[in-house]
């Protein structure tokens, strides 16, 4: 153990790396240099103290649970092991025990982050020897308020010169972590009523909208209470998987309980009621957070059911505002029509007097000569008549050459806009594919 010490002081990375001893008993704490870290010691120092431990070989899957990641892997692994050796005369010799426990705490940095909770594992590692009623802990990333706990049992017990039982330890671990959690669920039963109230508040018609009824504070919620339904059932799993290592501990201990001395039998009782009021609190964890999963995925379902009737409301206005913008549109049309009609009777109107009003004009321009001859008329046509016609017929197809022409141009222009827009159609459409 002087080896390892002597190591450890030589080495600068593992300022959370601590060994301290109190009685028979020796206590090793290791943290991670952050959450998804490393832990702060050297590969040579965890082999020596591995080595010098003796400890079994189940401990190493454990132990893999804790490292760098990239995000919550192993969450939900979980376990108990435990190993008692015997002697050549069949006595007991050795007792080992190992278990992820999992607990929350209160994020070194919460940063912007909406949850100041983060959900850990420490690793518990327990090894006594029954000879010489030494026992050894292994801890790695223990709650804070667990490291506390330790921290003023170890002066106590290093003040009294006495050692706590290996019993004393353990349930002094199982029991730190309740009420984080308890703090934790409520937490989450405070957001979830938050939710529940932005909802009951809510609005469908059109002219009673909130300024949260928008579709972005719609999505923002529906997004938040998937989050917290997540973190519900994600809860759960981890009261469940501590709920199984006190119930395998339970059982070890039964085992462990006729291997001691028979006047640790009340250290042994006091050890098994602590287990039954460790696991009675987590059964009544797992129930709350259980019902506020529940509440959770019913808020969820009548937020969706909100928004699919406001589609609706939104849906029938427009389909009402559509209803009147045809009105106005057949109104519309039946006025142009009315309108097309008079100009249609304006226009048969003067197809009638156009003729006349040209056989009037014609006449008064002097070019025919019109006089009373018995029993009729005289008429005459002066020279000039050709004139006339020479110069206003070739200005009529002239006006009517350059009609076509314009018309010509205007239907080229047409079909090369249409040839352009047809082409940018295939090629948006070949793109996408």
């Amino acid at each position: 153990m002087a080896q390892l010490k002597e190591s450890k002081a030589q080495d600068s990375n593992v300022s959370n790396t601590a060994v301290v001893g109190a009685g028979q008993s020796q206590f090793f704490f290791l943290n991670p240099a952050y959450g998804w870290g490393r832990l702060e010691i050297t590969e040579k120092a965890m082999s020596m103290l591995l080595s010098q431990l003796g400890i079994f070989s189940r401990f190493f899957k454990y132990l893999s649970a804790f490292g760098i990641k990239t995000f919550a892997e192993d969450e939900g692994f979980g376990g108990f092991d435990h190993s008692i050796t015997l002697s050549p005369d069949r006595d007991p010799k050795t007792l080992e025990s190992c278990y992820l426990l999992k607990y929350v705490d209160l994020k070194d940095s919460p940063g912007s982050s909406k949850n100041p909770w983060s959900i850990r594992q420490a690793l518990i590692y327990q090894k006594s020897i029954f000879e010489s009623a030494q026992d050894t802990f292994l801890f790695i990333r223990l709650p804070q308020v667990l490291s506390e706990q330790f921290g003023r049992l170890l002066n106590k017990n290093r003040k009294d010169l006495s050692t706590p039982h290996w019993t004393q330890v353990q349930l002094l671990c199982l029991r730190s972590v309740a009420h984080n959690w308890r703090q934790y669920i409520n937490w989450l039963d405070e957001q979830v009523s938050i939710l529940f109230d932005r909802v009951i508040l809510a609005s469908v018609e059109l002219d009673k909208l909130n300024d949260f009824d928008s579709v972005s504070s719609s999505l923002r919620d529906m997004k938040r209470i998937q989050y917290l339904i997540d973190q519900c059932l994600r809860v759960s799993h981890m009261l469940e998987l501590n709920m199984d290592v006190v119930e395998n501990m339970q059982r070890a201990s039964e085992s462990a309980e006729s291997l001691e001395r028979s006047e640790r039998a009340e250290v042994f009782r006091t050890f098994m009621d602590g287990l039954c009021t460790v696991l009675a609190d987590h059964k009544v964890l797992r129930k709350s957070i259980r019902s506020l999963s529940s509440r959770a995925t019913v808020l969820s379902g009548q937020l969706r059911d909100t928004v699919s009737l406001r589609n609706s409301e939104i849906n029938k206005g427009i389909g009402s505002l559509t209803n009147r913008v045809s009105s106005a549109t057949v109104a519309l049309s039946t006025k142009a029509s009315q309108e097309a009609q008079v100009v249609k009777v304006l226009t048969v109107v003067a197809l009638i007097f156009v003729p006349a009003s040209f056989a009037a004009d014609f006449l008064q321009m002097g070019y025919i000569n019109v006089a009373p001859d018995d029993p009729g008329f005289n008429v005459t046509a002066e020279k000039a008549l050709w004139f006339y016609a020479i110069l206003a017929i070739p200005m009529i197809l002239l006006t009517l050459a350059v009609y076509f022409a314009c018309e010509m141009a205007n239907k080229r222009t047409a079909r090369k806009r249409n040839d352009w827009d047809l082409d940018f159609d295939l090629g948006a459409g070949l793109e996408k594919a």
